[in-house]
């Protein structure tokens, strides 16, 4: 009797949780997915909406663009301030040539940051130089162990500014 009450509650088991849910997905859902679960993600959409407050946002439709006026750029000057004149691209090949000092340094980004100058916020493209193992002078491990273990130095360049 055990024996045949544990065989009937795992058959029930299985066919209720691994055979059922399957068919169902396989037979009911999935030739009409979109419909079938349409109401879920539009639920999934209002509370992630709602989760960042994006159902706070009010949405305003700009009708035409007017040109800007002088009230327009004084008001808005710490953004006009720093709008940004330099691309990474070059400015990474001018930081290179410039400031490489020696083979084994490298520049290998530039970052955009925001920092304080003279009392205003203004953004800057930021290089950090780093060493370069592959082209050190004679790479032993003295060398790569203890001489050469950190690059040095950080390129602050305002982003405003040629």
């Amino acid at each position: 009797l055990p024996l045949g009450l544990g065989t009937t509650a795992f058959a029930s088991y299985f066919i209720g949780a691994v055979i059922y849910p399957d068919m169902l997905e396989r037979f009911v859902v999935l030739p009409d997915q979109f419909h079938r679960e349409k109401p879920y993600i539009e639920k999934n959409i209002q509370w992630t909406r709602m989760s960042y407050g994006l159902d706070r946002v009010a949405i305003e439709h700009i009708s035409e663009l007017k040109t800007p006026t002088q009230q327009d750029f004084e008001k808005n000057a710490p953004t006009i301030n720093n709008i940004r004149l330099w691309d990474h691209r070059p400015l990474l090949t001018t930081v290179r040539q410039l400031q490489q000092i020696r083979t084994y340094y490298q520049f290998p980004l530039l970052a955009p940051d925001r920092y304080m100058v003279n009392g205003q916020l203004r953004q800057v493209l930021l290089a950090p130089r780093e060493l370069s193992y592959a082209n050190l002078p004679s790479p032993n491990w003295i060398n790569l162990h203890l001489a050469y273990t950190h690059g040095h130095g950080l390129i602050m360049a305002p982003v405003n500014r040629v």
